[in-house]
């Protein structure tokens, strides 16, 4: 029982870690992104958190997903992951007064996104996890 536990402690961990990591990446853009209103500054720590808790129950819900899926069809679906991630990082910004459209800041929030994730991949082949990386 230990041991489940054990792992269940190191998935979450490592799923914090994923949405740490896609939450640093989209906030860098939402500053690029967000404007004063009315001469104040958004709100960069309450921002923050609101991504984070945002990716990380998307990034646990892929989680969850990917489980019943082989690596082909993970691959087929990452393009659905990066849509519901974008998705969820504007949602939050339209919150602190965006200043630009959906479709730019979603090309920024893709690209940088795309390049965790295989960067996360290189790393999972290096080290032989046949399993690759997920969500």
């Amino acid at each position: 029982m230990n041991a489940i536990r054990a792992a269940a402690v190191g998935s979450d961990t490592m799923l914090d870690d994923i949405a740490a990591e896609l939450t640093q990446s989209a906030y860098d853009i939402a500053h690029t992104h967000l404007t004063e209103f009315h001469g104040v500054q958004p709100p960069w720590l309450e921002l923050k958190l609101a991504l984070w808790s945002a990716l990380r129950r998307i990034v646990k819900k892929w989680d969850h997903f990917s489980q019943s899926l082989a690596a082909p069809e993970l691959a087929d679906r990452r393009e659905d992951y990066l849509v519901e991630l974008a998705d969820a990082v504007y949602r939050t910004m339209l919150r602190f007064c965006v200043r630009e459209s959906f479709r730019e800041v979603e090309s920024n929030l893709h690209q940088s996104f795309r390049m965790m994730i295989e960067s996360k991949e290189r790393a999972c082949r290096r080290r032989g996890n046949a399993a690759g990386y997920h969500p």
